[in-house]
């Protein structure tokens, strides 16, 4: 199965459980989308304290955007900000 990393370009590393996972969490005006992941699905997840450094391991490409926008709810971020990559 292909997974997607999400990559923020300016501090050359992956985007971690640990940032997501509360950004899920934070009220929003507007949906921002299901995310699935390792350990998320949709709107819920079980992920472990010892892998909130993790990189998450997205299933999709919709489920990455919709990352972005649970990460504009804690973050500037604009269409530079992120790179998508994909893991085999």
């Amino acid at each position: 199965m292909t997974f997607y990393t999400l990559l923020h370009k300016q501090q050359q590393r992956l985007i971690t459980y640990g940032e997501l996972v509360p950004a899920m969490q934070m009220q929003s005006g507007e949906p921002c989308g299901p995310v699935y992941a390792e350990g998320i699905s949709g709107y819920q997840y079980a992920v472990r304290i010892g892998d909130m450094d993790s990189p998450v391991l997205f299933h999709d490409r919709a489920s990455v955007a919709n990352a972005i926008n649970h990460l504009r709810k804690d973050m500037v971020v604009d269409s530079e900000t992120f790179e998508v990559q994909s893991r085999d």
